[in-house]
């Protein structure tokens, strides 16, 4: 990836660490095979020795190279935030779980440098396109796909 995309997924990810009730924020797709280290990577405590899958990683799914008028090229890159949150009716978690999207979502559009960067002609700073539920490991959870769309500008060319 270009320094560039590297420095708005930084940013996105600086966006989501200063809200409080999201934990373990990575800059890219992590996996692990080893128990202890899912543990470590994916899951908080919540009570006593019990904890929960609650996981958050950020990524370029894709981009599309146009040129302007100027023949210019324009990179539009979209940033995928993919979340887990361990499934428990008994505590609503599915509540819990559309209130973090909701916060991430203002956090984003809230945010002037980020919102800079969103497509010309894009009303929405970012799109929720799946919120739904996928097992993570073997843990069931709630899951959603956030999508942001960003332009990079003046792309060098090699």
């Amino acid at each position: 990836m270009s320094e560039w995309i590297e420095t708005k997924v930084a940013e996105i990810k600086a966006v989501l660490e200063v809200i409080t009730d999201l934990k373990n924020i990575y800059k890219r797709d992590r996996w692990t095979v080893d128990p202890q280290q899912f543990r470590n990577l994916f899951t908080e405590p919540i009570s006593g020795k019990n904890r929960r899958v609650h996981t958050w990683m950020i990524g370029r799914e894709g981009f599309r190279e146009t040129k302007d008028y100027q023949v210019r090229f324009i990179r539009t890159h979209s940033i995928i935030i993919r979340g887990f949150f361990a499934f428990n009716e008994e505590k609503d978690s599915w509540t819990a779980f559309q209130s973090l999207i909701d916060k991430i979502s203002a956090g984003l559009r809230n945010n002037q440098t980020i919102w800079n960067a969103c497509s010309e002609g894009v009303e929405e700073a970012v799109q929720a396109r799946l919120i739904g539920y996928e097992f993570f490991g073997e843990v069931f959870c709630h899951y959603c796909e956030l999508v942001l769309e960003v332009e990079e500008h003046n792309i060098k060319t090699y």
